[in-house]
């Protein structure tokens, strides 16, 4: 039930993957404005508005009116390649905007949880920390790094998370790996999947829960990992979910990042050490199994 003293979310980027999944999961109990650039959202339980993150007077304007005690910051331009071939954009979207959201946060007060990504790292090793030392080989990660830097600056509101590879079905809103897999896979086609890059994938359901807690029990200045479990490859990956929605393996076919024409370079082992997360928050994300698992039952859940 919500009451006067119910926590007032503004969630940016709600028209994607992840950001409508965080407004599900919070609307049954907290206020939710999510923000969207282009793409109008309508989800239960939530208001919506357009908003311009690089426009400074806009998003101001935005965070007076709608007076959030707490911002999930996830609007950006997230896809490496897209970054590579518009870098003004990719700079302007991901740090200008991130710094607009923070000033106008900071004006009254408003906690900021600033969703980042794993690639902020090298891949050199994996299994990172949050006090292993930043690397990023693309641009993307570049600016992700940047705008982690502009949120440590105001410590006294801002807070990490870095989050990894999402799965989960996108209902229509965003884009999930996992829909293209499930659609080609049933289908009857092929699908080409890395077998030499490493991450940890993590259950949107559970990203979206993560962030919650990080957002209200999290300490500000603080780097957080959000990291599924295991440490996989995308086709490893993708044998587990053909599996559990018993579709053909077969059409899955191993192939190397050097074989491919991808324009950004990718970490080989981005895989995140989630340890300190389940410390702070005695939260941690569901194994891979169990997630997709869940997934077979998002067709008929209402969330």
């Amino acid at each position: 039930m919500k009451t006067n003293s119910t926590p007032v979310f503004l969630v940016t980027g709600a028209s994607g993957f992840v950001g409508s999944r965080i407004c599900r999961h919070l609307a049954p109990r907290c206020t939710v404005v999510g923000t969207y650039s282009s793409h109008p959202c309508c989800l239960p339980g939530c208001s919506s508005i357009a908003l311009d993150i690089t426009d400074r007077r806009q998003v101001h304007e935005a965070i007076q009116e709608v007076r959030p005690t707490h911002i999930i910051h996830g609007a950006a331009i997230s896809a490496p390649d897209t970054c590579e071939n518009n870098p003004q954009a990719a700079w302007d979207i991901n740090c200008t905007g991130t710094q607009n959201i923070i000033d106008a946060a900071s004006a009254i007060g408003c906690r900021v949880v600033f969703i980042s990504t794993d690639l902020v790292f090298d891949g050199r090793h994996g299994n990172y920390t949050e006090n292993d030392p930043t690397n990023p080989i693309n641009l993307y990660a570049k600016t992700k790094v940047e705008a982690e830097k502009l949120c440590l600056k105001n410590s006294l509101h801002s807070i990490v998370v870095r989050i990894t590879l999402q799965y989960g079905l996108s209902k229509g809103f965003g884009a999930s790996f996992c829909d293209v897999l499930i659609r080609k896979l049933s289908q009857g086609q092929e699908v080409s999947l890395f077998t030499d890059q490493i991450r940890t994938p993590t259950y949107v359901a559970d990203t979206a829960c993560g962030l919650e807690h990080a957002a209200l029990h999290g300490s500000p200045g603080q780097i957080y990992h959000l990291a599924g479990p295991e440490r996989i490859s995308r086709y490893d990956f993708a044998a587990k979910l053909a599996t559990i929605f018993n579709l053909p393996a077969h059409l899955l076919k191993p192939c190397c990042m050097d074989k491919t024409s991808q324009i950004a370079p990718r970490a080989r082992d981005a895989s995140l050490c989630g340890k300190q997360f389940t410390k702070r928050f005695h939260f941690s994300p569901r194994g891979i199994i169990d997630g997709l698992t869940s997934m077979t039952y998002e067709n008929t859940a209402t969330f």
